[in-house]
């Protein structure tokens, strides 16, 4: 049969919606403190925590929204099996929103630069991978998930200037799950109860006069086959499953 395994359009709205508003983000950012820099331009920069970085512990949390979605391996079943009148020529998996919350530990390392980052979450999934059939009619598989996620992070920053710092981020997030529904489970997909993302990003810190605020762009990729067999036609079409997202992560730490 015919194998069609593409990303629409739609799909990729969801990745360059996120980092459009984290660029509008960044851009408002820039104008506000170009403002403030205009209206005191007589006067002495203000400089706000300037005690932050003599602590070498800090805590906060952190807000997040993501667009994930899965990377698909198929079966040698739909490699050969023959197109027919109604039959399937494609299965992807469809981008789907979802939402993040957790705490942040930061820890300074001996050197200035480095920093480790324990932000322990929630996140809540939808999961969807949808059939299409030569009849341009279309099956969508879903099912909800709550996941426990632990990711373990190397924070490397710049130096401070006046409020503001660059960082960028790498690590791994074992991940574990502790809720969801799935809508008629004998012919939906079935998946594992944990995982393990490698993760990377970059953000920035925006000293505030009370917070440390700091967003950034976030991204992971799955390394376990969260796949599970299921003896179905919907299954058997597939031989392993692997997450990605695309976040944009707010943290507010103290």
């Amino acid at each position: 049969m015919a194998i069609v395994h593409i990303w629409s359009k739609y799909n990729l709205r969801w990745v360059k919606a996120l980092i459009f508003s984290f660029a509008i983000l960044l851009l408002s950012n820039s104008i506000a403190q170009s403002q403030k820099s205009i209206n005191n331009k007589k006067g002495a920069t203000t400089f706000n925590l300037t005690q932050y970085e003599q602590k070498w512990i800090h805590y906060g949390m952190q807000l997040g929204f993501f667009s994930s979605s899965m990377r698909v391996k198929y079966s040698d079943l739909y490699a050969n099996t023959p197109t027919e009148e109604d039959g399937l020529i494609g299965v992807y998996s469809s981008r789907s929103p979802g939402f993040t919350i957790g705490f942040v530990l930061n820890v300074g390392l001996p050197s200035i630069l480095w920093d480790f980052r324990f932000q322990p979450n929630i996140s809540l999934y939808e999961r969807s991978m949808e059939y299409t059939y030569v009849n341009q009619q279309t099956e969508i598989k879903k099912s909800e998930v709550t996941m426990l996620e632990f990711p373990l992070l190397l924070k490397y920053k710049s130096l401070r200037r006046n409020n503001h710092l660059l960082y960028m981020i790498g690590g791994i997030s074992p991940s574990f799950r502790v809720g969801g529904k799935i809508d008629d489970p004998l012919n939906n997909l079935a998946y594992g109860d944990s995982n393990v993302e490698v993760v990377y990003g970059f953000g920035f810190h925006m000293y505030m006069q009370i917070f440390n605020f700091a967003p950034e762009i976030r991204f992971s990729h799955g390394l376990a086959n969260i796949f599970k067999k299921n003896n179905n036609e919907f299954s058997d079409q597939l031989r392993a499953v692997y997450t990605h997202k695309v976040s944009i992560i707010l943290n507010f730490e103290g």
